[in-house]
């Protein structure tokens, strides 16, 4: 699960910023404040995964960011971006990874206390690139074990040596083990054991951009990618017809239902064969009780139902990132979407990085906290601001008692209620 997010000389954030995520990440802030700067720095990360290609990877399928000297920092171009990712995955049993860890545990007796508890890894990869022809750089990494609620620091290694060349071979996040590359450090055994989990939670992470494909009238009738809906959401009629199959996952199909109805006022989804390997899908509307073509609803249908079928689609501890989920919705359905985020963590463990303009998702998750259906710990919100003309990040939290969030200006989502009162007052 991905924890911590830190970055400096990227775009617009010139000194140091983090971003804490939890099961729930809200990411509020205004126009030009870094929320999608943040979103594209994990999307260039994960594409650079997948592309095998080079170190860092501006330019690829789910992202298009500017080369990469431009990336830096007005007035940094001669400094290196850089950048650390933290993730933890908790397990039931630390037995894969002790005898890997570089002779922390030296008897069987420690051994077997590790062996029997429960443990939370944590690791952290800190990478440093000052120019992209070569990649030049030094990257870290900690593997921790929690136990008895104390940190035990299992490693803590400079994997590389000051000034060593990361090339494209090694990829992003894989850490070389010592005989690999004779710059390597000769005391580290397997450097890629800590990084696993944080590798899948990239690979992972699953992304709908704003601005989503109006869903079409009729759509072709062969199996829907596994990656998901797509980021514009054009699979999202596939995916649906597979989801209400007979072989399908029941709860999962239930919790689908459950919002297309109470966010859309949509039921009963069935599917026409066409000729031509083509299909029509129709729902009713609660409201009216009229079935028709699922083109025929409002656009904010098509908006939503990608969100609805792709946070389905996800397994457990990995990552839903939606911007503007609110697009198109009506301020009602975007409260009654918050519920929807609360329950994929709840039932589901799938958890959601949300950005957005509107207080709406926000209202409904800081209810569910100070009612006590979800803890004050399930959700962050990360709100962009600058401070004296310096974009900083306050990562906030919804207080557990009331449901109020303590350092976030009444202004920001309060602008509408100072209005309304400033229309009483006297010319």
């Amino acid at each position: 699960m991905l924890k911590e997010l830190k970055l400096s000389n990227y775009r617009l954030f010139g000194e140091e910023v983090t971003i804490r995520f939890r099961p729930i990440t809200v990411i509020i802030g205004r126009n030009n404040a870094g929320k999608s700067s943040v979103i594209k720095f994990l999307l260039m990360l994960q594409q650079t995964l997948a592309s095998n290609i080079d170190f860092l990877l501006p330019q690829g399928p789910r992202v298009q960011l500017e080369p990469f000297e431009q990336m830096k920092t007005c007035g940094g171009e001669k400094q290196p971006i850089e950048f650390s990712l933290t993730c933890e995955r908790k397990g039931s049993s630390a037995t894969g990874i002790i005898p890997r860890v570089f002779g922390v545990l030296q008897d069987k007796d420690d051994q077997a206390k590790w062996q029997k508890t429960d443990y939370t890894r944590e690791c952290r990869a800190k990478i440093r690139v000052s120019s992209f022809e070569p990649p030049i750089g030094r990257q870290w990494f900690c593997i921790g074990v929690l136990h008895d609620g104390d940190w035990i620091t299992v490693s803590d290694k400079a994997v590389w040596e000051e000034g060593a060349l990361i090339d494209s071979a090694s990829r992003l996040l894989r850490l070389q083990s010592a005989n690999e590359n004779s710059k390597v450090r000769g005391d580290v055994v397997d450097c890629n054991i800590g990084l696993q989990e944080m590798r899948a939670d990239l690979e992972n992470l699953r992304h709908l951009q704003a601005n989503r494909d109006e869903l079409p009238r009729l759509f072709e009738a062969k199996t829907p990618p596994m990656a998901g809906v797509g980021q514009r959401g054009e699979h999202t009629l596939g995916h649906i017809a597979a989801l209400f199959s007979p072989s399908q996952d029941d709860d999962r199909r239930k919790l689908f239902a459950e919002y297309a109805k109470n966010v859309l006022d949509l039921e009963d989804f069935y599917f026409i064969d066409l000729r031509d390997n083509n299909k029509f899908c129709e729902a009713k509307n609660r409201k009216t009780g009229k079935t028709v073509n699922i083109a025929r609803f409002g656009f904010g249908v098509s908006q939503c139902l990608p969100i609805l079928m792709q946070g389905v689609l996800m397994s457990p501890n990995s990552h839903l990132i939606v911007e503007q989920p609110e697009e198109q919705l009506h301020p009602t359905a975007q409260i009654e979407l918050g519920s929807y985020f609360a329950d994929l963590w709840l039932k589901h463990e799938v958890c959601s990085i949300i950005e957005t303009h509107s207080d709406g998702e926000l209202l409904r998750l800081r209810r569910l906290v100070a009612k006590g259906d979800l803890k004050s710990e399930d959700v962050t919100v990360a709100y962009l601001h600058d401070e004296e003309g310096v974009p900083k990040i306050s990562n906030l939290d919804i207080n557990a008692d009331d449901g109020s969030i303590e350092g976030l200006e009444m202004e920001f989502f309060g602008k509408n209620v100072i209005e309304g009162l400033n229309m009483g007052a006297k010319k």
